[in-house]
């Protein structure tokens, strides 16, 4: 087994000095530490190349701190181990944070078929596709979301979306429809 830690005078096997540079990460990131998580995630990853979690969670690190291109390398090692939704989000993001918005949509529309009970995704996806002018495509995906969606908070987003949506496309009678439902269902459930 090979050792670490000449410099300190304390010899530690490689497997121990990996999983406390996970514990130094795990706990930097709880405290929204990145800049301490984000070294001590690299060192471990270096010991264990296949943990989907700690990938997600050093891309997550690197985009609060807008190293984008690498939190989308980090994300997309993740998404190659194991795709999850969480990783495709967060790279959304990151793509998003870089004006790459069709990128962004595709994350967000694979994040979706992963968690189809995620509605606040569609809340995602269809800023996506208001920014891209997809117009239609938001309209349809609002109203798929309108119509699955439980939260009554996610439901007024999603008619705010569709009311945007309406605007933009000239529909302005669908839009103060949309508005005014979401304005009831504010008031109804307040």
């Amino acid at each position: 087994m090979a050792m670490i830690g000449f410099a300190t005078g304390i010899v530690l096997p490689v497997a121990l000095a990996a999983d406390s540079d996970l514990q130094l990460a795990e706990s930097a990131y709880k405290r929204d530490d990145w800049t301490t998580a984000i070294p001590a995630y690299q060192r471990y990853l270096k010991e264990h190349p296949r943990e989907t979690g700690a990938y997600v969670r050093l891309g997550d690190c690197l985009r609060r701190v807008q190293r984008n291109n690498e939190a989308i390398d980090a994300l997309t090692a993740a998404i190659k181990i194991k795709p999850l939704c969480r990783a495709h989000v967060l790279r959304a993001r990151a793509y998003a944070a870089q004006k790459q918005n069709d990128k962004a949509l595709s994350d967000f529309r694979r994040a979706l078929v992963l968690e189809p009970s995620d509605f606040y995704l569609y809340i995602d996806l269809v800023d996506q596709e208001l920014k891209l002018g997809q117009y239609s495509a938001a309209v349809s995906d609002c109203t798929k979301g309108i119509d699955a969606a439980t939260n009554p908070s996610c439901k007024i987003r999603l008619l705010y979306a569709r009311s945007k949506a309406y605007t933009a496309m000239g529909q302005k009678a669908r839009a103060l429809q949309d508005q005014a439902l979401a304005d009831k269902l504010s008031v109804d459930t307040l």
